[in-house]
């Protein structure tokens, strides 16, 4: 059985175990001390292939060795499971570690590996260095070229792999370090090939080797980069800097200095090399500090050029924007803020899905698409972005803002937007979304909207509204020192052509203040233009109020009192009840005396309040003709109001209702 163990432990009397372990043909040896637990391994070539079955596997279940010394001269190395070793020296002759050779070494505290490396065999060091945070990380040597599966399952460790993956071969199962549980150091330019399997073992991060080494700084201009190295370490020693034009391998040395000066076009895409040594060993970094590609719709010259540095990226060009699969786009998460400059008409589908650092986003005037998933999960609540979508955009698909947490500012249209979906194009979103006044109790409504929809009017300008009885007087405040009023409009709602009224504060718009009409507020934002809408409806004015003064079996009296202090008037020829075919008329005061002919067990009359051009009809049906209570206050601007008296006619408790019914 695999790692079974012997039932009788064959200790022998002799304190020093020798023998043979080399692979046939090889003159490889071994010696153990049992007393100090030191083993050996010594000769030319390479060893047997061990797994649980290692000449000394028994000693190292019972923890006494603790000391392996490899001799420079073997090449491969094997069975040293579960031994109890603190501190490991693979020599530089050694090119293979077999599979298994440090499972379950968990007393491991530094581990150098073979500079000549080749190949790791599968699970070699799974289960070891126990459970704690590893000191040192294990560096795999840039000559490794080919890794098994899982070599570090289950596994507390850091690594730092120096390899290019592509130069490497790879287990088939293609996870390579199986469930690593700290942290995976790797060149910058194999983050994105990384990362897409790496994410389904690692538990931890997927890191810059270059961060790890050496803190850097690019600043970029026109014609060169200005380019600063610290090195995090004592032991590592920058010795020369050169660059390239990207892929064409030519390097040219750059002068030393501090901070060296790269002349290059910033607008190209170059690569940057640096030579170093670490604890005397030669290494080599690489930066692309600007990456530049296509990024158009077929027959679309659209383009991208990335800033690794500072996460820019800009699109530049005209056309379409080429449609994604799930995190197939050129760029990474890295990207911090988005420039799409004018030109580009549409955004492709997942472009900026899961970039997670976006900080900003900038669209141009005149984009007229977003495709679906678009900036799924992208941005964090703690980076404040926000995407402000043109007017011009016309057509948006799926489901572009599923899990984002920016804060959307819609400024076109709602229902002039199409999609190809039956639900809100917003749905999923976890930012704050902005729309058009107009649009808001619409946009509410929606199923699959979440939360958080206020007005875009109100995020920039502080309005008031002032009604009087032929005008309309608005006052516009913005809220940010970018905000500029232009001019305001108004029609009459629907009509089409727009008048512009006269510059004043407030503006003055001449108006029946109880017909429905469509204002509109240009304006600029950091210079870009923009407009608001608002709507002002007869609704939008609160009802008079109908208030009870007296009352007996034969007489009503009831006074109706306008809205804002005579704005609108209910007079004398406006106000009026209707009762067995006879109407009474208010008084100057808006005052209504009804005197019913003769008191039923029910009765019912109605009485009407003109309205400019409305007309409130307030119908009241008695069930008894008792005297009510004069206090009594009907608030016409309710739909419905139900007042309960005590009568004694019909010898039982009746219920008295007042129904309230518009009419234009």
């Amino acid at each position: 059985m695999f790692f079974a163990l012997m039932a009788v432990l064959p200790f022998l009397h002799a304190e020093v175990l020798t023998g043979n372990c080399g692979a046939q043909g090889d003159n490889v040896t071994y010696t153990l001390d049992t007393e100090t637990g030191l083993l050996t391994i010594s000769g030319t070539g390479a060893m047997v292939d061990y797994r649980d079955d290692a000449p000394w596997f028994n000693y190292s279940v019972e923890g006494i060795i603790t000391k392996i010394d490899i001799e420079y001269g073997v090449t491969s190395i094997s069975g040293f499971m579960r031994t109890s070793v603190t501190d490991v020296v693979v020599p530089n002759s050694v090119t293979k570690i077999a599979e298994h050779c440090f499972y379950e070494c968990q007393s491991i505290e530094k581990i150098q590996l073979s500079e000549n490396l080749v190949e790791i065999g599968s699970w070699a060091f799974r289960d070891a260095f126990g459970e704690r945070a590893y000191e040192q990380p294990v560096v795999i040597p840039p000559s490794v070229k080919k890794i098994g599966s899982n070599i570090f399952l289950d596994s507390y460790v850091d690594v730092v792999f120096w390899p290019h993956y592509n130069d490497v071969e790879i287990g088939p199962e293609d996870y390579f370090l199986g469930k690593l549980d700290m942290s995976l150091y790797v060149h910058d330019a194999d983050y994105k090939i990384m990362k897409d399997w790496v994410g389904n073992t690692v538990r931890t991060q997927l890191l810059s080797l270059n961060d790890y080494y050496l803190d850097s700084q690019f600043d970029i201009e026109p014609s060169k980069i200005v380019f600063t190295l610290t090195p995090k370490f004592d032991n590592v020693v920058v010795k020369s800097v050169s660059y390239c034009r990207a892929g064409t391998g030519d390097y040219i040395t750059v002068a030393k200095s501090s901070p060296y000066i790269i002349d290059m076009d910033s607008s190209t895409e170059y690569e940057i090399k640096v030579d170093l040594s670490i604890d005397g060993l030669d290494r080599t970094l690489y930066y692309t500090p600007i990456i530049t590609g296509n990024c158009g719709a077929q027959g679309d010259n659209v383009t991208y050029t990335l800033n690794t540095e500072t996460g820019l990226l800009i699109i530049s060009g005209t056309g379409a924007m080429a449609d994604y699969g799930y995190d197939e786009v050129p760029w990474d998460e890295y990207v911090k803020k988005v420039i799409i400059e004018e030109g580009v008409t549409r955004i492709g589908e997942d472009c900026f899905s899961l970039c997670h650092l976006l900080e900003s986003v900038t669209l141009p005037e005149g984009l007229k698409e977003i495709g679906g998933g678009a900036f799924y999960n992208s941005s964090s609540i703690l980076n404040n972005c926000s995407i402000a979508i043109p007017p011009s955009v016309n057509k948006i698909d799926g489901w572009p803002f599923f899990e984002c947490q920016a804060d959307i500012f819609f400024w076109p249209l709602y229902n002039e937007v199409q999609s190809d979906v039956d639900e809100s194009f917003f749905y999923g979103l976890i930012g704050t979304l902005y729309v058009q006044e107009v649009d808001l109790e619409y946009v509410k409504q929606l199923e699959l909207i979440s939360h958080n929809v206020l007005s875009l009017n109100d995020y920039y300008l502080d309005s008031q509204f002032d009604i009087e009885p032929s005008k309309i007087k608005l006052t516009l405040t913005p809220k940010f020192d970018n905000v500029v009023v232009k001019s305001v409009s108004y029609r009459r709602a629907g009509t089409g052509d727009y008048t512009t009224v006269a510059a004043s504060s407030p503006y003055i718009i001449n108006v029946d203040p109880l017909t429905e009409y469509d204002i509109k507020v240009d304006l600029t934002i950091d210079g870009l233009d923009r407009t608001l809408y608002y709507t002002r409806t007869s609704s939008d004015i609160p009802n008079p109020t109908i208030s009870l003064i007296e009352s007996t079996q034969t007489t009503l009296k009831f006074k109706v009192e306008a809205y804002n202090d005579g704005a609108v008037r209910c007079d004398e020829s406006g106000v009026y009840a209707y009762l067995d075919d006879t109407y009474f008329k208010a008084n100057s005061n808006g005052e209504v005396t009804i005197t019913d002919k003769g008191p039923d067990c029910e009765d019912s009359f109605q009485a009407y309040a003109k309205y400019g051009e409305r007309i409130l009809v307030s119908q009241w049906d008695f069930f008894s003709t008792k005297p009510m209570s004069p206090s009594i206050s009907i608030d016409a601007s309710a739909s419905s109001i139900t007042a309960t008296g005590s009568y004694r006619r019909c010898k039982s408790n009746r219920q008295w209702f007042h129904r309230v019914g518009i009419f234009n």
